[in-house]
């Protein structure tokens, strides 16, 4: 599906969509929370920013995972609140099923929680409002089941009723796909978790995801801890969704920096905030995460005519690049004990923020060290997301030992490529034991050399330290020796190089492409955001947004190269700091956003490379590709400039993106002043 949105842009096997959103906590009125955080009075905007942003999306249905209103049961203002979902959410063009959570029906069971408990009486108060608080509907041949988890260890009479219910519709619907929708998930982090403010219980728990295992449920949804959760569990996909509302903040301990300034210690962290759209195929689905909704009613496209749906990467077409995983991409942490929710336990849980931006901008493709391998809790996460479409191409220093070599076979079905970074007096010494390791493994083999200031030729007083790897278009002379070497193609697929900041990634990368296509080989290349110098810093926004601007059209066009773009994270201390796609809370930057918005808009790739050209005017760095132009201002200009740029390209209807808001519309419409990378699309296109 490219994007923006449009039905008759879809991928031809797309059955039907639908969302899930959870957590809205509507309040009795607008100006008025029972909460001590004002980000709670903003709740009912929230959901009609929401529900615009639904409507545009066109998704089938809807399904709400609980907590519509904030007041809890026990509360005089419970039905106005109610009152004000229901005006709120019948704005939806589509129909809405909904799950009674916590604040709907009262908490779990549980002496030590900050709310009563579900009761019959507060059972009957939702019933009488909102309907059915377990059910199931079909919908294109696939089974949905809404389950009020509230129940389960209850010991109330409708507790078992539900039960019974479950197993005999789960029964009835076994030769169907099934969804199971619940407000408490089953577990965030691990199915032996312990018991706490954020999942089921025991022995319920177990219950239920034997009955989702033997009923083969394929999508388990569920909300209540307003943070993003993914797991895999027993041939399940299991995804906690982020509330449309307001952020968990206790989990803000995932970042080790302080929160911005007006995001109430992380509670009002808004690029958290968000929804899902789930695509469903006739062998799979896919979920999407949408948490742009608040920003199109406030931001001014740049683009005119600008239609304000959100730009979601395609099924089809994930991006063209991969990242560099430096940082620990899976880590797990502790949540202190918080006094709010959880008093007398600590919460051990993975951040999946860093996984949530990877999917928002449809990266598929990590670079990471061996170690992550030989790791069992990270293999077993790797894994994982392999069901998901991830791939990880794994790189050593030296020559894989016998463990390694055995995992990399084992798990070849989602390692794309071994890269062995050898020292330069081994390049053509270790050829037999690669080659071993290439047919053990039936990995491609790309070999580097690695690079460190001890070699280097220093002069005067100036020396820094380093270690590099990665050969660079300065080492022709000595690739056409190595290949030359006996034993070198039995051993080695490819070639590992790396362009450095200085270097313009569009010439370099063209030039890799033409130096490995000439040499029958193929190539990754690590396409670095850090500078040359290690003191140096590189926190320029928009520097770094235009880099990955033309890394990604350059990826795009040139099929022989494996592209990782060095790094996904932000690295704010130690050596080589810089900006990545992400800052430390996970939050898109700028860069993000272009790689997010562009892939999202270019063209499905045809596997045939058109030609790149980059111009250069005043301030304005252009560069033309077979689908269109990419612009990319040095400073803010006007759109006058950017039509005067690249005029012979632009004929009446050409579509425009501005990659950094993703405001999409015709190069005639577009008005006011450009700040960073445009794609201008041709007609063609």
């Amino acid at each position: 599906m490219t994007s923006p949105i449009s039905r008759d842009r879809a991928p031809a096997d797309l059955l039907f969509t639908f969302a899930v959103i959870a957590d809205s906590h509507v309040n009795p009125g607008d100006d008025h929370s029972s909460s001590p955080w004002a980000s709670n009075r903003l709740a009912n905007e929230r959901s009609r920013r929401a529900v615009a942003e639904l409507n545009r999306l066109s998704p089938d249905f809807v399904v709400h995972l609980g907590d519509l209103v904030h007041p809890v049961p026990a509360l005089e203002t419970f039905t106005t609140a109610a009152t004000s979902f229901q005006e709120i959410y019948s704005g939806l063009a589509c129909p809405l099923y909904l799950v009674p959570g916590n604040h709907d029906v009262g908490d779990k069971p549980g002496e030590w929680l900050p709310a009563k408990s579900v009761t019959e009486p507060f059972l009957e108060k939702y019933r009488s409002i909102f309907g059915r608080d377990y059910y199931s509907f079909d919908h294109g041949g696939c089974h949905f089941v809404v389950i009020n988890a509230q129940l389960l260890n209850s010991g109330l009479v409708a507790e078992q009723q539900q039960r019974t219910w479950l197993e005999d519709d789960l029964q009835r619907s076994r030769e169907q796909r099934t969804f199971a929708f619940t407000h408490y998930p089953a577990f965030i982090t691990s199915p032996t978790e312990i018991g706490h403010y954020d999942n089921i219980d025991e022995p319920a728990r177990s219950w239920l995801l034997d009955r989702f295992a033997e009923f083969r449920v394929e999508g388990a949804f569920g909300g209540h801890v307003h943070n993003f959760f993914y797991n895999r569990h027993r041939d399940s996909d299991h995804y906690v969704a982020p509330s449309v509302a307001f952020v968990r903040h206790d989990y803000s301990e995932f970042s080790r920096i302080a929160p911005e300034e007006g995001h109430e210690y992380g509670r009002n962290d808004t690029a958290k905030l968000g929804f899902f759209l789930v695509e469903v195929y006739p062998d799979r689905h896919v979920t999407r995460v949408v948490r742009d909704y608040l920003r199109h009613d406030d931001a001014q496209a740049s683009a005119g005519g600008s239609d304000g749906r959100s730009l979601l990467v395609a099924a089809e077409q994930p991006s063209a690049v991969g990242v560099d995983a430096r940082q620990l991409w899976t880590e797990e942490t502790q949540i202190p004990y918080s006094g709010v929710v959880d008093e007398f336990a600590r919460k051990t849980v993975r951040n999946d923020y860093p996984l949530m931006a990877m999917w928002e901008m449809g990266i598929n493709r990590l670079r990471v060290p061996v170690q992550d391998l030989l790791d069992d809790r990270i293999r077993g996460r790797m894994e994982e997301l392999a069901h998901s479409g991830h791939q990880f191409q794994v790189f050593t220093y030296g020559v894989p030992g016998n463990e390694a070599v055995s995992l990399l076979t084992e798990c070849r079905w989602f390692v794309s490529s071994l890269e062995v970074i050898l020292p330069p007096s081994q390049l053509t010494t270790r050829f037999t034991e690669i080659s071993r390791i290439s047919r053990t493994t039936g990995l491609p083999v790309h070999l580097s050399a690695v690079r460190t200031s001890a070699n280097d030729e220093h002069g005067g007083d100036d020396y820094a330290h380093h270690v590099r790897h990665g050969f660079t278009l300065d080492d022709q002379a000595v690739l056409q020796e190595l290949i030359a070497t006996a034993g070198f193609g039995d051993a080695v697929s490819g070639l590992a190089f790396t362009v450095a900041r200085s270097e313009s990634p569009v010439h370099s990368l063209a030039a890799i492409d033409e130096l490995v296509a000439g040499l029958g080989l193929r190539a990754t290349v690590l396409v670095k955001l850090a500078a040359d110098h290690p003191g140096s810093s590189e926190h320029d926004d928009r520097t770094t947004a235009s880099r990955v601007a033309e890394t990604l059209v350059a990826a795009h066009e040139l099929h022989s190269l494996e592209i990782n773009l060095d790094t996904f994270g932000d690295m704010d201390r130690g050596y080589f700091p810089r900006n990545g796609l992400v800052d430390r809370r996970s939050n898109l930057r700028s860069a993000g956003l272009v790689a997010k918005h562009l892939t999202a808009a270019l063209p499905k790739r045809t596997g045939r490379a058109s030609s790149l050209a980059q111009h250069r005017s005043d301030d304005l760095t252009w560069i033309d590709f077979g689908d269109g132009v990419v612009v990319i201002p040095e400073k803010t200009c006007s759109w006058d400039a950017v039509r005067s740029a690249v005029g012979t390209a632009v004929e009446p209807g050409t579509r425009v993106v501005d990659l950094v808001t993703g405001s999409a519309g015709t190069v005639e419409g577009a008005q006011g002043l450009c700040g960073g990378p445009v794609l201008v699309l041709r007609v063609s296109a």
